[in-house]
C-alpha cells in the first residue's frame, strides 16, 4: 500500500483479503487487512540476495518488498521467484559442466 503519508503503509495478499468475510467486504478498508510493514521484509535494490532470503524464512506472508532510497516500492520478490531462477541458474550449470565432460564428436 502507496500513498499513506509517505513511503509504503503495508503488504496486501490474496490470502488476507480471503480472511474478509464476504459480507465484510465493503466496509472493510485495504489499510485493515494489509500486513504492517514490520511484518513484511524489505530490500534495496543492491542488496545481496542471500541477505533477503535469509530475513524471509519464517515471515508469514513470506513476500519480500524491493524498496528504493526513498521509500518507494520497486519490486516485490516471492520465494517461487527466487526458486525459478535458482533452478534456471543451476540447470545453466549443469548443462555447462555436462557439456565440458562429454567428449567431442566430429
Amino acid at each position: 500500500i502507496e500513498g499513506w503519508g509517505t513511503g509504503l503503509a503495508g503488504l496486501v495478499t490474496l490470502s488476507r483479503l480471503r480472511m474478509v468475510p464476504a459480507h465484510q467486504r465493503s466496509h472493510v478498508r485495504v489499510i485493515d487487512v494489509a500486513a504492517p510493514l514490520e511484518q513484511v521484509p524489505t530490500a534495496g535494490p543492491d542488496e545481496p540476495l542471500i541477505e533477503l532470503l535469509a530475513r524471509m524464512q519464517g515471515v508469514g506472508e513470506r513476500k519480500a518488498l524491493i524498496v528504493d532510497d526513498d521509500g518507494r516500492l520497486v519490486g516485490i520478490v516471492t520465494p517461487s521467484d527466487v526458486t525459478r531462477v535458482a533452478g534456471f541458474q543451476s540447470r545453466g550449470l549443469r548443462q555447462r559442466s555436462h557439456q565440458m565432460l562429454m567428449p567431442r564428436l566430429g
